[in-house]
């Protein structure tokens, strides 16, 4: 197919050139489905590995495919003897996929994560000399100085892929050409690279990993501490993972090592990355654990990491507020181990916090306010309600604006927690208004959704037929499908006493039609939906008998326009000629027509009627006949508009004025 799709573009026979084209691509997206647990693995792949290698790197347009498959068969091997199969020919398939990783992408190329994907499946079954080769080659290739930023890029990804399989040998040759790496204050991307291999060692599964982690622990201690002040913000998310899986693996002789980078972890709650900050309060939570996993008392244990976190509070603006944010987190998570003294510690300086100007340590303040009313305890956080209300009305006006709507919320939960009795007593007359808002917001509230609950058991009520037996046992599967979101699954019936109505049986249409005077019904529009309005009478008026049809001299005669029977038609003007004037003036007095005896049955508009007048009721300004006529009509309204005005500004004695905004000036 594709030797014969060439053959026709190159005789300029394009369609049937896209023709064979897509055949052909359409025979390969089959490839990955008998790539699933095939039988003849270690028979067949040797035949079509060759093939698969050779189009990998030459056809752009089914290297995706032809990846998946590879993907396929190396996750769906079934012995070990497959995976052997398979890895013999590692050494043929991973250069291609590399060359195509190091070469800069096009525009039109195809994405290349299916090449990625295929590169860490193919090393998880390659053999272990291979990947030593493979693994020489990339970092002497990262050590060359003359190359393009995406070949440096590239080559350190590939690194980064390939940590997780190498042996303890090769762990430790890229340990020592890493370490380096931490130290550099120029090179962000490299920093943030080495930070990358360093984790990938750390949380590394195999035999080799474990060991070389364990051999290394104080050497990595000592270099993660000494790169502190050296690293780069890009790299902080990588180094906070580092440190995090260091912290997972601390000893009690190892604890020293927790102040020094404390600091570090408290200022990264504030970082504007949101995966820093997330990797920060990971890291406070772990060493959390650590002590309490590794102490013998663990509230004392507790009380010296809470000592060493609230040491920030003395610190500048940033550092203070950092603090606050960490101490929430830390009462949130271990607020059982935590002694009363230690939370009354906390409060009171939270309540010294709120006379601060600072906008940056209030909004820390606040923070811990919302997280330690749901967990303090209520015989500890009660003494601290009243300091708290004054320290919100000691605020300076543009503060208290600033943070209405978060006081506003606290507020909430204090009346949640400690009732209204006690919070409007302790509260100032400004917050005694907010709360007796609140409390009647919630009443109001309440009261709304117990009437809809009536309201709702009332309908249930008067509808007898959904409140039999037979009955609440299909409405209880009803919910139970609704639950599972399993809606389509219920047949389209109302159940009505009886006989149920089916809305796709098309004799149902006229039973819908029949609608009371309070709730009329219709027919659904095109797109299913049903109108709910009183169209029954304009119904009825639009029909048309036998006899007014017959007048109609021919198709031609009608007047076709918008799909409304009721739309205005989509050209021509009513011009009112001298018969039209006698007929009127002779036509005796009676009911006026509203236009219904020119609908014609068998078009969607009016149809036009001899010795009648024309079925339109509206003025085209479009047309040039009747262009001048039209625009001295709306001429004369403006002048007739102005006039009126002038002469109500006379006789209340305000002419010659000018007027501006609607107010004389």
């Amino acid at each position: 197919l594709r030797t014969r799709a060439e053959t026709l573009k190159s005789e300029n026979k394009d369609l049937d050139a896209k023709v064979c084209f897509n055949l052909e691509y359409q025979i390969w997206s089959l490839l990955p489905s008998f790539c699933k647990t095939p039988t003849d693995l270690l028979e067949s792949f040797k035949v079509i590995a060759k093939t698969i290698g050779t189009l990998i790197g030459q056809r752009s347009e089914i290297r995706n495919i032809l990846c998946t498959s590879l993907i396929s068969l190396i996750e769906t091997c079934q012995t070990d003897d497959q995976k052997i199969e398979l890895g013999r020919f590692a050494k043929n398939f991973l250069p291609v996929l590399f060359n195509i990783f190091l070469t800069e992408p096009k525009p039109e190329d195809p994405p290349l994560k299916p090449v990625i994907d295929c590169v860490e499946s193919y090393l998880t079954i390659c053999p272990q000399d291979t990947l030593h080769v493979f693994f020489e080659k990339l970092l002497a290739k990262s050590k060359e100085e003359v190359m393009s930023d995406h070949v440096k890029k590239v080559v350190l990804e590939l690194l980064v892929t390939m940590i997780s399989h190498l042996s303890l040998d090769d762990l430790n040759t890229m340990y020592s050409e890493i370490v380096p790496w931490l130290s550099e204050p120029g090179n962000s991307n490299r920093q943030k690279r080495a930070y990358q291999i360093l984790w990938s060692i750390l949380v590394g599964r195999t035999e080799a990993h474990n060991r070389f982690v364990i051999s290394h622990l104080d050497d990595l201690y000592k270099h993660l501490a000494e790169s502190l002040s050296l690293a780069q913000p890009g790299a902080k998310k990588h180094r906070l993972k580092c440190l995090l899986s260091l912290v997972k693996k601390l000893d009690i002789e190892n604890f020293e090592f927790v102040p020094s980078i404390l600091p570090e972890i408290v200022l990264c709650v504030k970082e504007q990355n949101e995966k820093t900050r997330v990797a920060a309060y990971k890291c406070l939570t772990a060493i959390g654990y650590v002590y309490l996993d590794k102490s013998q008392d663990k509230r004392l244990a507790m009380k010296n990491y809470i000592e060493m976190i609230m040491a920030g509070v003395t610190g500048q603006t940033h550092l203070a507020s950092a603090t606050l944010l960490c101490l929430s987190k830390i009462v949130y998570e271990y607020n059982s181990y935590l002694e009363t003294e230690v939370l009354d510690q906390i409060l009171e300086i939270v309540v010294a916090l709120m006379e601060s100007k600072q906008r940056e340590i209030l909004k820390g303040v606040i923070a811990f306010i919302k997280a330690g009313i749901g967990v303090i305890h209520f015989t500890i956080m009660e003494p601290y309600v009243k300091p708290l209300l004054d320290g919100f009305c000691s605020w300076e006006k543009p503060m208290r604006h600033h943070f209405r709507a978060k006081v506003r919320v606290i507020l909430e939960r204090l009346l949640r927690r400690f009732g209204y009795e006690l919070v409007h007593k302790l509260a100032g007359e400004e917050h005694k208004k907010v709360i007796n808002h609140i409390v009647k917001e919630q009443r109001r509230e309440k009261a709304a959704k117990s009437a809809r609950w009536v309201e709702r058991k009332q309908e249930e009520s008067e509808d007898g037929g959904l409140e039999s037996d037979g009955d609440e046992e299909m409405m209880d599967d009803f919910k139970r499908l609704r639950g599972k979101g399993s809606r389509s699954e219920m047949p389209a019936k109302l159940v009505e006493g009886d006989n149920p109505l089916d809305f796709l049986d098309s004799s149902m249409i006229p039973k819908i039609y029949k609608g009371t005077k309070k709730e009329p019904c219709s027919l659904p529009e095109k797109d299913g939906k049903f109108v709910i309005e009183d169209l029954a009478k304009k119904i009825e008026e639009a029909m048309i008998s036998e006899g007014e049809e017959n007048e109609a001299d021919s198709e031609d005669e009608v007047v076709k326009a918008a799909t409304n029977p009721f739309g205005r038609p989509s050209k021509g003007i009513y011009r009112d000629t001298k018969s039209d004037r006698d007929a009127r003036c002779n036509k005796k007095p009676g009911p006026r027509s509203d236009g219904t005896k020119y609908k014609s049955s068998k078009a969607a508009g009016d149809m036009k009627k001899k010795g009648k007048d024309e079925p339109y009721a509206y003025v085209s300004i479009n047309q040039k006949k009747g262009k001048s006529k039209s625009r001295g009509q709306f001429d004369n309204l403006i002048k007739a508009g102005k006039a009126g005005v002038l002469k109500g500004a006379k006789s209340k004695g305000l002419k010659g004025k000018k007027f501006k905004s609607g107010k004389p000036t």
